[in-house]
Formats: C-alpha cells, sequence, structure tokens
C-alpha cells in the first residue's frame, strides 16, 4: 500500500467518528466544520512540515482569537506548535545539537527553578502569574526546537520567506480597518485596546497595544526588507518592496519610538552590509519627504505620556535594586507588581494594570532569575546573532536571505530590549525564535555544501594526474617547482564539497596537491603518527605545564578556602559541607560510565568523525543532568529541612548544570586531545577556571555579600 493510500485511509477513519463526536457534544454546524477543517489541517502539516510552520506564524499574527477551555484559554499559535510536535515525533528528522539549543535548555531550566522558589498559579487570564511566564518561555523553547527540526523540509527559504508575510495579511488588514477609524467585532481586535485612553489614536492591531503591536511588526518589517533586497525570485522581490512600505507605515501608526528607533538601525544595517548605498541614500530622501509632509500627523502619535521617560528611569532604578538585593535566585517570575504596590508613586505617574514592569528587556532577567539567568539570554541571543552571521558570509546569494533576517531580527530586538521588553509577548517571541531555530538548521546546510574559500597556489596546469584525485583543485605543482610541504597542503588545499568523508589514515592527505604521487599506506601511517602520536618529549612538556598550573592555582586555592571558612562560621559552613556531597552524589550519577564509552569511540574513529560522536555525547550529559536537577529539588522539598538549606540544595541545581556547561563539555572535547598529549590549551582553561572561582569567592568575601 502506498503512502497516499494509507494516509487516505487514516483521513477516512478518523473523520467517521469526528463526525459522530460533533453531532454527539455539539449539534452547531460550526463546531463540526471546524472539526473536519482541523482534521485535514493537521493531515496537511504531516504531509508538508512547512505548511505547519506557517500554520504557527499565522497564529502569531492573530493574538486576539483565543480558544476559551477549561481552566485555560488557548492562543492559536499553541495548536500550531502542538501540530509541529506531532510532525516531528511522526517523522523523527534529525537534529545536531549545538550550543544556542543547550543554551535555549539552560535558559528554561533556570526559568523552573525560578518558578519552583516563588511558585504562583492563577487562571485569571489579565492577571501577573509565575506560571503564564513560565508558560512563556516553555512557547518559546518550544518554538525555537520545532524551527530547527522542521526547516530540514524548507527548500527555498526564500519563497517561505515571503509566504511568512502572506500568512500576516490579516493582521495588516486590521490595522487598516483601524486607520480608517471603523470597529471590529472582539475575536479581531483585543476589547481593552479599543479604548481612546489606551491607545491614544495610534494603531494596535489585532494585540494588547500599539507598543506590542509595534514590537510584533519589527520582525515582519525585517522579513520583507529581505525579501526586497534578496528576493530569489521578481514577485518575492515585489511582494517584499510593498510590505516593506505597508509594514513601515503600520510601525509608524502604532507610535511606538523603540521600534521605530530600531527599524531605521535595521535597515542602515542591512543597506551597508548589501552596499546599497544609492539605494539608502533615495529610501533616505523619500522618507525625509514623507515626515516632512505629514509631520503635523507623525508627531501626536510619539507624544507619549510626559511621566513616560521618569518612570522608565524610576522603574529602572528599582529594578537594580532589586537585583543587588536578591543576586543569584532573584524575586522569581512575574512578582515585580508586589514590590510596586508597595512603592509611593503620584496618581498621575502611576502605571496601569498591564504596564507594571521594569521596560527593560535585559534588567527584568536578572530581577527575576537572577544575574545568571540574564548572561544566558544574553549569550543564547549573540551565540545565535554570532551563528547567523558566519553562515551569510559564506553563503551563495540564494542562501543569504533566511541568515541575514534572523541577524537583523535579533539585532532589532536587542536593541529594544534596551528600551521595552520585546520578549516577554509570547507572539513576538515565538516568531523570532522560531526563525532562529530554522536559521541554525539552515547554517549547518549552507557549511555542509558550500566549498570553503581558501587560497590556492597558482602553478600553471598539467595533464598528468589531474582526473585521477578528485578531492583536489585542478591546478596542479610544476614538475619544476620544489613540491610544498605537507603542513602548507594542509592549509592551501580544500575538499570538494561533493567528496566523501576520508576514512583511515588517508585524511591526512586528501588536502594535498594534484599532481602529487599519492602517498601509500605505510606513509599516511607515519605522517599521521607524527603529528599525533605521543612522545617523550610530548610527555615532559605535559608534566611540566601542569605542575606550572598547579603551581599557580594552590597558593591561591588554599588561603581562599581558609578566608571563605571564616567568613561563614561553623553552622553556615557546617549547612554548606552539607550541600556539597549532596550535590556531588547526584553529579556523579549523571555522568557514572559514559567518559570510558566516548574514549572507546573516539579511540576507534578519524579526528573528522569526532564531531557527531560528541555531539550526542553533549545531548546525553545534558539530558541525565537536567534528570539529576530535577531529582534534587524533588528531594530538597521532600527532606525537612530550612528554608535556607532548602535555596541551597536548589542553588546547586544551578552549579550543576554550570558543571554540565563548563567542566562538562571540557571534559568530553579533552578526552581526544589528552590521548594526543595536546594539553596546553586545556590545562590554561583548568587554570583559569579555578583560579576564577577563587577570585570571586574572595569577591564574595570581601564585599560581605550574601550567598543567597
Amino acid at each position: 500500500m502506498s503512502k497516499q493510500h494509507l494516509m487516505l485511509l487514516v483521513a477516512f477513519s478518523l473523520l467517521l467518528p469526528l463526525v459522530v463526536l460533533g453531532s454527539t457534544v455539539d449539534s452547531s454546524l460550526f463546531v463540526l466544520v471546524a472539526l473536519i477543517v482541523m482534521l485535514f489541517v493537521s493531515i496537511g502539516a504531516i504531509l508538508r512540515p512547512g505548511f505547519a510552520l506557517l500554520l504557527v506564524f499565522f497564529g502569531a499574527g492573530l493574538p486576539s482569537v483565543l480558544i476559551p477551555l477549561p481552566d485555560h484559554t488557548m492562543r492559536l499559535i499553541e495548536p500550531a506548535l502542538l501540530l509541529c510536535i506531532l510532525v516531528i515525533i511522526l517523522r523523527h528528522p534529525y537534529l545536531k545539537l549545538r550550543l544556542p539549543h543547550l543554551l535555549a535548555l539552560l535558559f528554561v531550566v533556570i526559568a523552573i527553578i525560578s518558578f519552583v522558589h516563588v511558585p504562583e498559579v492563577s487562571t485569571d487570564l489579565n492577571a501577573y502569574a509565575a506560571d503564564k511566564r513560565l508558560y512563556e518561555v516553555l512557547l518559546m523553547c518550544v518554538a525555537f526546537f520545532c524551527g530547527a527540526f522542521l526547516m530540514n523540509y524548507v527548500k527555498n527559504a526564500s519563497s517561505f520567506l515571503v509566504a511568512i508575510l502572506l500568512c500576516n495579511i490579516p493582521l495588516y488588514l486590521i490595522a487598516l480597518v483601524q486607520a480608517l477609524n471603523v470597529r471590529l467585532s472582539s475575536p479581531f481586535e483585543v476589547s481593552g485596546a479599543q479604548n481612546p485612553l489606551i491607545s491614544g489614536g495610534r494603531l494596535w492591531g489585532p494585540t494588547d497595544g500599539p507598543v506590542i503591536f509595534g514590537m510584533y511588526l519589527i520582525n515582519l518589517f525585517v522579513i520583507a526588507l529581505v525579501c526586497w533586497l534578496l528576493g530569489e525570485h521578481r514577485r518575492d522581490r515585489f511582494i517584499g518592496a510593498a510590505m516593506t512600505i505597508v509594514t513601515a507605515l503600520a510601525i509608524v501608526g502604532s507610535g511606538t519610538r523603540s521600534a521605530v528607533i530600531a527599524a531605521v538601525a535595521i535597515c542602515m544595517i542591512s543597506f551597508t552590509i548589501l552596499r546599497r548605498f544609492k539605494l539608502l541614500c533615495i529610501m533616505t530622501i523619500l522618507a525625509s519627504i514623507m515626515i516632512v509632509a505629514f509631520f503635523n500627523r507623525i508627531l501626536p502619535l510619539f507624544t507619549h505620556d510626559p511621566y513616560s521617560a521618569s518612570n522608565r528611569v524610576f522603574l529602572w532604578g528599582v529594578a537594580i535594586k532589586l537585583i543587588i538585593a536578591h543576586p543569584w535566585i532573584g524575586i522569581g517570575l512575574q512578582q515585580f507588581h508586589f514590590y510596586y504596590s508597595q512603592l509611593i508613586v503620584s496618581a498621575e505617574a502611576e502605571l496601569g494594570p498591564h504596564g507594571i514592569q521594569p521596560h527593560e528587556q535585559y534588567l527584568e532577567w536578572a530581577m527575576e532569575s537572577g544575574i545568571l539567568w540574564l548572561i544566558v539570554g544574553v549569550l543564547l541571543l549573540l551565540s545565535i546573532t554570532i551563528a547567523c552571521w558566519r553562515a551569510y558570509k559564506i553563503a551563495s546569494h540564494s542562501q543569504r536571505s533566511l541568515p541575514l533576517v534572523t541577524l537583523l531580527a535579533l539585532l532589532a530586538n536587542i536593541m529594544i530590549g534596551f528600551l521595552d521588553v520585546p520578549l516577554d509577548r509570547t507572539e513576538g517571541a515565538v516568531v523570532l525564535f522560531l526563525l532562529a531555530g530554522m536559521a541554525l538548521t539552515y547554517t549547518e546546510r549552507i557549511r555542509w555544501k558550500q566549498p570553503t574559500l581558501s587560497p590556492t597556489p597558482t602553478y600553471p596546469p598539467q595533464r598528468k594526474h589531474s582526473a585521477e584525485l578528485p578531492f583536489t583543485s585542478q591546478r596542479t605543482p610544476s614538475a619544476l617547482s620544489p613540491a610544498p610541504t605537507s603542513n602548507s597542503l594542509r592549509n592551501q588545499w580544500v575538499l570538494s564539497p561533493q567528496a566523501t568523508k576520508p576514512t583511515g589514515s588517508s585524511k591526512k592527505f586528501l588536502r594535498s596537491a594534484a599532481g602529487a604521487e599519492k602517498p601509500t599506506k605505510e606513509q599516511s601511517k607515519e605522517n599521521v603518527s607524527r603529528d599525533t602520536s605521543p612522545s617523550i618529549q610530548k610527555t615532559g612538556r605535559s608534566i611540566t605545564i601542569q605542575l606550572v598550573c598547579w603551581a599557580l592555582a594552590i597558593p591561591i586555592i588554599f588561603p581562599v578556602t581558609t578566608l571563605l571558612t571564616r567568613y561563614l562560621g561553623p553552622i553556615q559552613y557546617g549547612e554548606y559541607s552539607f550541600t556539597l556531597p549532596f550535590l556531588a552524589i547526584c553529579a556523579l550519577l549523571s555522568g557514572t560510565g559514559m567518559d570510558p564509552l566516548i574514549i572507546r569511540q573516539l579511540s576507534q574513529q578519524p579526528r573528522i568523525y569526532w564531531s557527531e560522536t560528541l555531539s550526542y555525547a553533549t545531548g546525553s550529559r545534558l539530558i541525565s543532568t537536567i534528570f539529576s536537577a530535577s531529582v534534587i529539588s524533588l528531594v530538597a522539598f521532600a527532606l525537612p529541612l530550612s528554608a535556607e538549606q532548602r535555596n541551597l540544595l536548589l542553588l546547586g541545581t544551578i552549579s550543576l548544570l554550570f558543571s554540565f556547561s563548563y567542566n562538562g563539555l571540557r571534559s568530553i572535547y579533552s578526552h581526544g586531545f589528552r590521548a594526543e598529549q595536546r594539553i596546553g590549551i586545556l590545562i590554561s582553561l583548568e587554570t583559569a577556571n579555578r583560579v576564577t572561582t577563587a577570585l570571586l569567592v574572595a569577591l564574595i568575601v570581601l564585599l560581605r555579600l550574601s550567598l543567597l
């Protein structure tokens, strides 16, 4: 039976009970038709996973459409993400874990720890609650991994970006109707945003307010701009140009100053990267003419409350004080409104019920879940940005659209984050991280399919052996020219993208010049062993380096340990002494038996295949570490401990994740290098780790900071 017949059989097998269920539970024709449409949409998403991604973008463009469920109100993006997860389970695509994926998981784990620290559950849709913030973070992470998994099924990135713009046409139509002063019904507009005191004559679209609408539009503006500048087809460039103009007008209509600043900066960056200086000058002149012509209508849109700037600075100061008071684990998710209610604020400057937040993304991260959450979040954004920039530099013209879109969208949200909280809004964060996940998978596709650009020697061509070595360049060294050394050839010649991966000891000679004699197996082994085999000189050098590094670290570690013991006192030091072995047992369980298996597999493979083994080892250790951290949290709540001791154990879970992120990865990647006795950099990193830890402890003692 073919796949088409099988899917047809499954569809009709599900259709019959669905019709019976719809007719029995609810006799409404609308419910029955909706169930049938959902069934066929699900089947279409399974057959075409790219369609499932487009459903997420479509749902993100209509945040006002809500599905009421018992004890929960579902947005449209939630069933779309569930459908993406179903597609991933059924198709089980391949994903290679990279640093941004690990940072995203660590970001979620820290949010869970913060929720456990200050748990709060609320069923009110408009109320602040810790469970809602945690749910938003989980949706953001799910979107990130859904984009990473399902990007393998998207063939043309440029056309897919245009499809994203077309999926958001309902959002633009709603904004157009609002610009014409026509009010829509509640499924297409948020009823609270229709208050003139909230909107201020600005466009709010299907969102809760003009600021949220403007921050969401910045992602669509970046997509439209890149489609205009790098569209693969003429229709893509035409649609991109039209949507760029429409989105720019919508951002101006929303009156969001941070979004306008980000849009102007993104235009300058994109035109500069693509070297479209003439077009930049033309667009600047046209924009200036439009601003002068409609200045009287544009200025009121950006004239905000006179207390807006002073309130923002005041909230930043309050957030900084809370960060200093709770530096490690924060005050908890969505707990700022409790502290704000205790402040004395004038009636004119008092914030509305939906605006009680620091209005600064990075201060909010550090305030809610500690400085570690801030560091991980910033590293996550920067790592994705760097990966997209590296992929953009080596990509062909037809492959540059998606990396550039993600790069510019991240830069725009990073800039807005200094003045507002763009990642607190579910739809905007889901769109951004869905693009980021897709871009990371696309960068891997670019890396493995794009030939590396390396300098090639300018030797005269030679017929002999020109077609015998498929892995080398077509240029061959002259008979009169000296043969290049193996090290220089290793830097000059690259592997053709059509060639397969080498096996065995011949991997050292795949970059040798064409025209040279193909090395024999004995010569290959001799050259490989010359570079990687242990020797007396390497052994002596390794021992000397280790002794010197320990000699540098020990005089710092011992005095600091004594200083910490005296600073804590007998009782508190005993509590910490109980915590350390408890965490050590769980850390031991998270990695037992893994290191010998890694060493065994690495010793049986050439170095060119190590990345796959190390990637699986990294993912396995991450899963085991998260499991151990969960066990610690459950045991900490089960044991009859004091509040301070329980907080120490919860804080210890963060130390386990630190152990994974630094020491775990370092130990995994160091196995192969230790076997070859290349430990100079590794020992330097270990020494830096010991010295940095000791200096941080000394800083805590000298400044008399609280450890909780």
